[in-house]
């Protein structure tokens, strides 16, 4: 959420943190907007954000469209470590995620999706950065809210050998799953 319009944030580009007075949020009362007014879509937003290393990490967002009309907006997320500055190693650059609102009404109307990614950290420093990669800017705005992350811890089975049936079957720890080999 960006209820403390957290100084933190760093804004370049048509970007700003706005009251929703006719946006839809999805967390609280402010969001993020991209190319807002018809603003062109060179709008970035990044934080530095304290993490250990190597521990996974879950940043989850809510990715949201805001249009009287049918359009398509696209936003790029890239997670670099610090160490180097900006040159430091990209952990997390997926390709750019899209939402389309479908509306004929001629009434602005918000469509929000939540996107997930995982990312494993590699020094005590982390940016997490935004970057509007729209094509389309006239008559709507490319939304962002709720940006969360948490630590993981490593879900993956545990396999141990139980006595009871010969090798090479293998029973499942208590609180893991797993597949046949």
């Amino acid at each position: 959420s960006f209820e403390q319009n957290d100084p933190a944030w760093v804004k370049q580009g048509t970007v700003s943190v706005q009251d929703a007075i006719s946006l839809k949020t999805t967390d609280g009362q402010k969001l993020v907007v991209f190319s807002g007014a018809d603003g062109a879509n060179n709008g970035v937003i990044s934080q530095s954000v304290p993490t250990i290393p190597n521990q996974k990490y879950r940043l989850q967002f809510d990715m949201g469209i805001y249009a009287s009309s049918s359009k398509t907006q696209s936003v790029q997320l890239t997670v670099r470590d610090d160490v180097g500055g900006a040159a430091g190693q990209v952990l997390l650059s997926p390709p750019a995620a899209s939402l389309n609102l479908v509306n004929t009404t001629g009434i602005p109307v918000t469509n929000w999706q939540i996107l997930s990614y995982e990312f494993t950290a590699i020094s005590a420093s982390t940016t997490i950065r935004y970057a509007d990669a729209s094509t389309e800017t006239a008559s709507v705005d490319l939304l962002l809210d709720d940006v969360r992350l948490e630590a993981v811890t490593n879900s993956a089975p545990v396999a141990a050998n139980d006595g009871a049936i010969g090798a090479p079957f293998l029973a499942v720890a208590a609180g893991s799953v797993a597949s046949a080999p």
